[in-house]
């Protein structure tokens, strides 16, 4: 993954603003994606390796899986403020760039549509 050419695309402007305008604090999840991905590269990794490893069992999932899947078999994970640094909020363009990175994950990896 080329950590320095984060490439999570953007809604199209109509779609942003109804929703910035009723939940600034929404704003900037995908700049915080994008910054979590670059300050987590080993963690960004183990899910993009689990990733993989389900696409090849023909497996269709969510991100939102993958999180729960690492939470509940990794206990090593990195903690922030007693919390695993999996962020829920996260998971829609944490989704995308893992599409973007892996190609292979467009068919089986669901994504939903973001207005943020």
């Amino acid at each position: 993954m080329p950590s320095d050419q984060l490439t999570i695309p953007d809604p199209p402007p109509s779609e942003i603003e109804p929703f910035v305008r009723n939940n600034p604090q929404k704003r900037d999840l995908r700049r915080m994606a994008a910054e979590w991905i670059r300050e987590n590269p080993e963690i960004y990794r183990m899910i993009a390796d689990l990733a993989v490893r389900w696409e090849e069992m023909g497996e269709r999932f969510g991100v939102k899986a993958l999180f729960e899947h690492l939470r509940r078999t990794r206990r090593d994970l990195p903690r922030q403020e007693g919390e695993f640094k999996l962020n829920n909020d996260l998971t829609a363009y944490i989704g995308r760039q893992l599409r973007e990175d892996f190609p292979q994950l467009r068919r089986v990896l669901r994504v939903r549509k973001t207005f943020h």
